[in-house]
């Protein structure tokens, strides 16, 4: 048989410091949060990146981080998972970071994946950015290749 002391709820002060604590917390993570978007912090793990990504959605920068993060520390398909991301969230008029995400995929796939999949990126990326700037992106990349 149980005792009554089971039954009983938890202290008030028990409350009050689980809710102290998750001030706490909360505020912690609203100063690493501002540290990382200053930049005196760099994002350290996937939690981190998606909080950034959340709150600048159309930073390139950010999303380019994110791709070599994952592709170093947990391989091409999740780098390729986030590089659609990338380029589904980035809005249409922004340009210029469009253009860096796409040509960071292009990257990607030559460096990583295969000759179909870099042709697959690259006609992608014609259809939604300038061509002239997409292809000579593309040309820049091939002639770095061609060095190596």
């Amino acid at each position: 048989m149980q005792s009554d002391s089971d039954d009983e709820p938890a202290p008030k002060s028990s409350k009050k410091r689980t809710l102290k604590e998750r001030m706490k917390e909360e505020t912690q993570i609203r100063e690493k949060e501002k540290r990382m978007r200053s930049g005196t912090d760099k994002p350290k793990d996937i939690d981190d990146f998606e909080r950034l990504i959340v709150a600048n959605q159309d930073q390139s920068y950010l999303w380019i981080q994110y791709m070599a993060f994952m592709l170093d520390n947990v391989g091409i398909d999740a780098g390729r998972k986030v590089s659609e991301r990338a380029v589904q969230s980035v809005g249409v008029s922004n340009d210029e970071d469009k253009l860096n995400i796409w040509t960071a995929f292009m990257n990607l796939e030559s460096n990583f994946g295969t000759q179909t999949t870099l042709e697959e990126t690259t006609r992608r990326a014609l259809e939604v950015n300038d061509r002239k700037k997409s292809l000579l992106e593309s040309d820049r990349h091939l002639q770095r290749l061609n060095e190596i």
